[in-house]
C-alpha cells in the first residue's frame, strides 16, 4: 500500500523532476517490473503531471520580489509550472514594455526562480494572444480576400471602377478605415475580376468569365454580353487586427498567418529575442512556447488570404482557382461543393505549412516544444492540426456528465493517433460566468470531464500577477477563475493538485482503448461553405458521442488523412497506428474522398462493422476528378450497403448498417456554463444503434441490465499487461449500480487518486463477459481501477456486511451498522468458502449540537466572535451575508464510553458545508473535506468523556464581491509605484458591474449540518470450505 502525506507529496513531486524527463512522457524504463515502477511514479508524479497555470502579467507590471513570492505560493500548493502571458495594462505606472531589457530581466528571474522549485515555464509567443507584435511590418499583417459585386444588364459596355467591398451592417467587425495610416500599397488591390450570368444570387457556372486581364488598376473595361450579369471584384484587404487581451503601445498587429515568409520573419525575430535573453534555459526550464486558440478574425463576409495564395493554390491543386472564386460566395451550380472543398482543403494544408510548421520548427530549433490550441477559427482540420503539434492543447470546461467531441476529444484523438504523449487543457475557464464563484469541487468535477476525454495536463485559467494581497475585481482579467492566493480556499488547493497529478500520471501511460471510430464530417462541411467568419468551426456529431459513452463505448474521431495513410485492416478491426477499432460510424456524411471510401470497403470486407447514420454518402470531393469519382462513390456505396441501401453482410463476417432514422442534430455549441442533466431517454434509433454495437462487441463498461448511465463515465487505457480504468460519477447523486468491466483473467485493485492508497478490490464476480464490481459512488466521486494478471485472489461474491475491507482465504473483514448475524461467501476459481459471525451492538448516531463558538475572519473583514445556538448558512445572518473567508467552529462533545469501544469505526458527518471543511478532534488534525461527502474518520482521536471539536469552514470569494458597491481602490501603499487604476482598461470593471456583484442567490456558506457521529462495527467473518462449482 502506498501512503503519501500532504507535505511529503509536495516535497516528493518537487524532487522527482530532477531525474524524470521534463517533457513528462513518463515512459517505462528497464529498471524493474512495470507494476513496481507504476506504483513508485504514482506516489511521486513528475512535474509535467502537476497542474500548471496561465500566469497573466498585466502590463508586465511585475517585480522580482513579487515573482518569487507568487512562485513560492504555487510551489507550496503542489503546482508544476507556469505559462507567462503579457496582458492588458491596468495601472497608471509600473508597466514594463514587452521585450524591453527590463521585461527580459523579469522573465529571466521568473525562469530561475521556477527552476529552483523544479517548475516549468512556458512563454506565450507574443503579447496577448494571436501571433502578432509591434515588429510586424505592414506588408506582413493579417489579410483577407473580399468580394464586391454589382449587377449589370447586357448588352452594354462597362468602363468604370470595380465595386468596393462593403461590410455587412449587421456585422460587429469593421473594414479598415483611414485611421490605419500604415496600410500598404497593395491594400484593396484587385487580384481577380470574374463575371457570370445570374438569377438572384444564383450564378450560372457555365457562363463564368475571368476578366482579370481586362482590369487596369481599379477599372474594368468589358463588353457585357446580352443578359443579366454579375461583375465580381476580388480584393486583398488588410484587417487591421491587433492581438487580443492587450492594450499596449506601440500597437501589436496580428501577423499574416497564411504567408510563409511573414510567419518566418515573425518567428525569427521573436526567437532571437528569446535566445539572447533566456537561451541557456530554453528546452530546460522553458519547456514550451504557447499559441492560444486561433482567434484570427476576418472582416465580415471575407476569408483569410494572403498575397501569394492564388499562386500557391494553382501549384497545390493543379488548376487556376480564379474563374471559380465566385463559388466561395455564391452558388454556381453543380461545381459549387467541389470548389468549396478544394479551397478549404487547400487552406487546411496551407495553414499547417505556414503557421503550424513554422512555429513548431522555430521552437524545436531551440529544444522547446510548441504547444498549440488547434481549434475554433483557423483553417486547418483539428485532428491533423493536433497531431502535428508536439504539445496539443484543448479547452471547453464542462462540470457535468458530457463528452465534447470537438474540440476536446478531437484534439486528444490527434495526439493518440499521431503519437503525442501529452494532451493539455486550458482548464476551468467558464465553469461559471462569475469569476469568483468556483469551488474546489467544481474544479474537481471539471477535471474528471477533461480526464475522461483524454486530457493529461492542466493549465489553470488562471493566476493573475497582482501586487495586491486582496482581490481587486476591476484590476483583474474579465473571465475565468482566480486559482491563486487571492482565493479563500487557496490554502487547500494542494488537495486538488495531488489528485490531478496522480490521475495525469497514470492516464498518460500506455495507450487508450476504444471500440468506435467516429468519422469526422469535415469533408462534408468543407463542401458546404468556405466563409466561416468568426464562428467557431465545430464539427456536427450530434448526440452520437454522448450516446456512446453513456452506454459503455468509448470513441475516437478520425479524419481522412488517418483513414487513407495510417490505417490497415487486421482481424476485423481497423488498425490506426497501434490502436484498433471494431466499429466505424458515419454521422450524416454526404461527401467524402473516394480513397477514404475505398479503405472503408476494405474494412468491411475484412470483417469490420460500418454504420451510416441519417444519410449515405453520395458524392466524392474536389473538382479535378469530377464527375468520374462521383460515379465510383455511388457504386461503392451500393456495394457496401446493398441495392436497397439498408446494409448487408459480407462473407468475412463484416457488416454494414444504415440507420436512416438516426438524425444528426447538432446542438448549439457553447463553451459557457451548462447545468448537469441526465442524458435524455434513448429513442428508437439510438436503441437500434446500441443493439448493433452489442451484437458485435459487448460494452467496455456496462451498468447492470445495460442501463444508460446518468453520470458514470470512464476512460480505459492499456498499460502493458495491465488494464487501467478511470471511473467517475459525474452526477449530483450517488450511484450504487454494479459495473461490468470487459476484462478477463485480470484482477482489480483500487488506486485512490485522492489519497494515493492502493488496495485490492475485496468484492467482485467473475462473469462470462468480464469482471463485475459492486462499486458505490458518492456524488461526483471517482476512482481508478487497475486490473493485473496473475493468480485469481480470494474475493467476496456475496455478503451482508455494509462495507468490505479485506478478504483472506480464511476470513472476511468488514463493517456493519447493524448488530446480529453477518455472512460472507468468497470464491477463487471454482472453489467457494462461506461463513457467518455475530456482530456486537452498534451505538446509535450521536447528534453533535450545542452552543458553538464561531470565529470568523476573511477578505476585508476583521476578526469577529459569535455564539451559535444552532447551525445555518452564513447568509442567514445579516453581518455575514457578504462574508468571504474562514469560520472556525468550536464545541465540546461529551462522548459515551460505548463510542470508544474497540472494533468501532466512527465517522464525523458534517452534513451540508459551504465549501471546504478542515476538522480537528482533540486538537489533532483529522482531515480536510473539499468535496462531497463531508465526512471524516475520527476513530483514532476519540476518548470517553469530553472531546474538543474544531471545524474550519471556508467559503468562496463571490460573497465578498457581491457585497461591494464599488471596486476597491488601489491600496495607498502601492500608489507610489503603480499609481491609480488605468481608466482606459474597462473589461474587468464591466464584468464586476454586469455579472459578479449581481449574482444571486449566493451559495450557502459555513457549517450548515446536521453534524453527527456515526459508528459501525468491524466484524471478522471466518469462512470455511463449502463446495466446488
Amino acid at each position: 500500500m502506498v501512503r503519501t502525506t500532504r507535505r511529503s507529496f509536495i516535497g516528493i513531486v518537487s524532487a522527482l523532476g530532477r531525474w524524470l524527463r521534463p517533457e513528462g512522457a513518463c515512459a517505462a524504463s528497464a529498471q524493474g517490473p512495470l507494476l513496481d515502477r507504476l506504483k513508485a511514479d504514482w506516489a511521486m508524479p513528475p512535474r509535467s503531471c502537476r497542474p500548471h497555470t496561465r500566469w497573466w502579467w498585466p502590463g508586465n507590471a511585475v517585480t522580482a520580489e513579487g515573482i518569487s513570492w507568487q512562485l513560492e505560493q504555487m510551489y507550496r500548493q503542489g503546482m508544476g509550472g507556469v505559462e507567462i502571458m503579457s496582458c492588458w495594462r491596468w495601472y497608471e505606472k509600473g508597466t514594463i514594455p514587452y521585450l524591453s531589457p527590463e521585461w527580459k530581466q523579469m522573465v529571466r528571474h521568473a525562469i530561475r526562480e521556477a527552476a529552483k522549485r523544479d517548475m516549468e515555464v512556458a512563454l506565450t509567443f507574443g503579447p496577448g494572444w494571436s501571433f502578432g507584435g509591434f515588429w510586424v511590418p505592414p506588408e506582413d499583417r493579417s489579410k483577407v480576400l473580399a468580394c464586391a459585386w454589382l449587377d449589370v444588364q447586357g448588352p452594354a459596355r462597362f468602363a468604370d471602377r470595380l465595386p468596393q467591398y462593403q461590410p455587412g451592417l449587421k456585422q460587429k467587425s469593421e473594414a479598415p478605415s483611414a485611421e490605419l495610416d500604415w496600410l500598404p500599397p497593395d491594400h484593396n488591390r484587385v487580384i481577380a475580376a470574374v463575371a457570370a450570368q445570374h438569377s438572384g444570387d444564383r450564378l450560372d457556372g457555365k457562363t463564368l468569365k475571368d476578366l482579370t486581364h481586362l482590369v487596369e488598376g481599379d477599372r474594368l473595361q468589358w463588353e457585357v454580353p446580352e443578359g443579366a450579369w454579375r461583375i465580381m471584384a476580388f480584393r486583398l484587404l488588410y484587417t487591421g487586427q491587433q492581438n487580443q487581451a492587450q492594450n499596449y503601445l506601440p500597437r501589436n498587429w496580428v501577423v499574416d498567418h497564411l504567408n510563409k515568409a511573414a510567419m518566418e520573419r515573425y518567428c525569427d525575430f521573436l526567437i532571437q529575442e528569446f535566445v539572447e535573453a533566456f537561451g541557456d534555459e530554453l528546452g530546460k526550464t522553458v519547456d514550451s512556447f504557447f499559441c492560444d486558440s486561433f482567434e484570427i478574425h476576418p472582416l465580415p463576409n471575407t476569408l483569410l488570404w494572403s498575397s501569394d495564395t492564388l499562386g500557391l493554390f494553382r501549384r497545390y491543386k493543379g488548376y487556376d482557382l480564379t474563374p471559380y472564386l465566385p463559388a466561395i460566395w455564391f452558388d454556381i451550380g453543380e461545381l459549387t461543393p467541389r470548389v468549396r472543398y478544394d479551397v478549404n482543403q487547400f487552406l487546411h494544408w496551407l495553414g499547417l505549412e505556414t503557421a503550424f510548421r513554422t512555429f513548431i520548427e522555430t521552437a524545436a530549433s531551440r529544444g522547446v516544444q510548441a504547444r498549440i490550441q488547434p481549434h475554433y477559427r483557423f483553417t486547418e482540420e483539428i485532428i491533423q492540426g493536433a497531431g502535428m503539434t508536439p504539445r496539443p492543447e484543448t479547452e471547453v470546461t464542462t462540470a457535468r456528465f458530457a463528452t465534447i467531441a470537438d474540440p476536446r476529444k478531437s484534439t486528444a484523438a490527434g495526439a493518440h493517433f499521431y503519437g503525442r504523449p501529452i494532451v493539455s487543457a486550458e482548464a476551468y475557464t467558464f465553469i461559471h460566468p462569475e469569476r469568483y464563484r468556483t469551488t474546489l469541487q467544481d474544479m474537481k468535477i471539471a477535471t474528471d470531464a477533461f480526464l475522461r476525454d483524454g486530457v493529461t495536463q492542466f493549465y489553470n485559467h488562471g493566476y493573475v500577477y497582482s501586487p495586491e494581497i486582496a482581490v481587486a475585481p476591476s484590476r483583474d482579467v474579465p473571465w475565468a477563475n482566480r486559482i491563486s492566493h487571492w482565493n479563500t480556499w487557496w490554502p487547500y488547493y494542494h488537495h486538488l493538485t495531488a489528485y490531478i497529478s496522480r490521475c495525469c500520471y497514470l492516464l498518460r501511460q500506455g495507450k487508450p482503448v476504444a471500440d468506435v471510430l467516429l468519422y469526422s464530417p469535415q469533408a462534408t462541411v468543407w463542401t458546404q461553405r468556405v466563409l466561416f467568419g468568426s464562428e467557431r468551426r465545430i464539427m456536427p456529431y450530434g448526440n452520437v458521442p454522448l450516446t456512446l459513452i453513456a452506454n459503455g463505448y468509448d470513441y475516437e474521431p478520425i479524419n481522412d488523412d488517418l483513414v487513407q495513410n495510417h490505417a490497415s485492416v487486421v482481424n476485423g478491426e481497423l488498425k490506426v497506428r497501434d490502436l484498433r477499432f471494431r466499429f466505424l460510424i458515419l454521422p450524416a456524411i454526404t461527401a467524402l474522398p473516394l480513397k477514404t471510401l475505398e479503405v472503408m470497403k476494405q474494412f468491411v470486407e475484412g470483417g469490420g462493422i460500418l454504420i451510416a447514420l441519417e444519410k449515405l454518402p453520395r458524392f466524392s470531393v474536389g473538382l479535378k476528378a469530377y464527375p468520374g469519382e462521383d460515379r465510383r462513390v455511388q457504386e461503392l456505396v451500393g456495394e457496401l450497403f446493398g441495392p436497397q441501401g439498408g446494409g448487408r453482410e459480407f462473407n468475412s463476417g463484416g457488416r454494414s448498417y444504415f440507420l436512416a432514422a438516426y438524425k444528426i442534430v447538432q446542438p448549439e455549441f457553447s463553451p459557457q456554463e451548462q447545468p448537469w442533466q441526465p442524458p435524455p431517454p434513448l429513442d428508437a434509433a439510438q436503441k437500434q444503434l446500441l443493439e448493433i454495437l452489442r451484437r458485435h462487441r459487448a460494452p467496455d463498461l456496462a451498468l447492470a441490465g445495460y442501463q444508460q448511465s446518468e453520470g458514470i463515465a470512464f476512460l480505459h487505457r492499456e498499460v502493458g499487461e495491465f488494464e487501467v480504468y478511470f471511473v467517475s460519477n459525474l452526477a449530483p447523486k450517488p450511484s450504487q449500480t454494479p459495473l461490468l468491466f470487459r476484462v478477463r483473467e485480470k484482477w482489480p485493485a483500487r488506486w485512490d487518486p485522492y489519497t494515493g492508497e492502493i488496495t485490492a478490490v475485496p468484492g467482485f464476480r467473475v462473469r462470462t463477459e468480464g469482471i463485475e464490481i459492486p462499486l458505490k459512488f458518492e456524488p461526483w466521486q471517482s476512482t481508478i481501477l487497475v486490473f493485473s494478471p496473475g493468480d485469481e485472489p480470494w474475493h467476496a461474491v456475496e455478503t451482508s456486511l455494509d462495507q468490505l475491507e479485506r478478504v483472506e482465504e480464511a476470513e472476511v473483514i468488514g463493517l456493519t451498522s447493524s448488530p446480529g448475524s453477518c455472512s460472507a461467501r468468497i470464491q477463487r476459481g471454482r472453489t467457494v468458502r462461506e461463513g457467518a459471525a455475530t456482530a456486537g451492538s452498534v451505538p446509535p448516531p450521536i447528534p453533535v449540537a450545542g452552543r458553538w463558538k464561531m470565529t470568523v475572519e476573511g477578505v476585508r473583514f476583521a476578526r469577529k466572535e459569535l455564539i451559535l445556538d444552532q447551525l445555518g448558512s452564513w447568509g442567514e445572518r445579516e453581518e455575514l451575508r457578504f462574508f468571504s473567508g474562514t469560520g472556525t467552529y468550536e464545541l465540546e462533545v461529551d462522548l459515551p464510553a460505548a463510542y470508544a469501544a474497540p472494533d468501532l469505526e466512527v465517522v464525523l458527518e458534517l452534513g451540508r458545508v459551504g465549501d471546504v471543511a478542515e476538522v480537528f478532534w482533540n486538537d489533532r488534525p483529522a482531515g480536510v473535506c473539499w468535496t462531497e461527502p463531508y465526512r471524516v474518520n475520527v476513530t483514532k482521536y476519540l476518548r470517553p468523556g469530553i472531546n474538543r471539536l474544531r471545524v474550519l469552514v471556508t467559503n468562496t470569494l463571490i460573497h465578498h464581491i457581491a457585497g461591494l458597491h464599488e471596486p476597491p481602490p488601489v491600496p495607498a501603499e502601492l500608489i507610489p509605484h503603480y499609481g491609480q487604476e488605468f481608466t482606459e482598461y474597462r473589461p474587468a470593471r464591466d464584468a464586476f458591474y454586469k455579472r459578479d456583484r449581481l449574482f444571486r442567490p449566493l451559495p450557502p456558506s459555513g457549517l450548515i449540518g446536521p453534524v453527527r457521529l456515526v459508528a459501525t462495527r468491524r466484524v471478522r467473518v471466518p469462512v470455511h470450505p463449502a463446495r466446488t462449482i
